[in-house]
């Protein structure tokens, strides 16, 4: 997913934009005195669970998200190496994708 910042969906650009009406977005809302059903409530005072949640949850987050622009680089290397193993760096449509990695990187 693209981070909530990022405005290429706004930019009228031909390149590729991902879903610019239902793209992934993140928020964090918080709401004060409202009346929520138990049911929906995930913690409700049990902050001795709060750390453990926490560190559960930046474990997993950073090592499925990784550095975004590493990644970027990682899998532009990799897709040149494989269009220079199999002989089509150099067609036009295998350069104009390598190009996009790059630009969207």
């Amino acid at each position: 997913g693209r981070q909530s910042c990022d405005s290429r969906a706004l930019e009228g650009s031909d390149i590729e934009q991902g879903n610019a009406k239902y793209g992934g977005q993140e928020a964090i809302v918080a709401f004060n005195d409202v009346e929520v059903p138990p049911e929906y409530i995930f913690m409700n005072g049990e902050t001795e669970f709060t750390q453990s949640l926490v560190e559960r949850f930046t474990a997993y987050h950073r090592r499925s998200y990784i550095c975004k622009a590493g990644l970027g680089d990682v899998m532009l290397g990799a897709a040149a190496t494989v269009a220079e193993y199999n002989g089509v760096a150099k067609a036009s449509h295998i350069k104009d994708k390598i190009i996009e990695i790059a630009y969207l990187n």
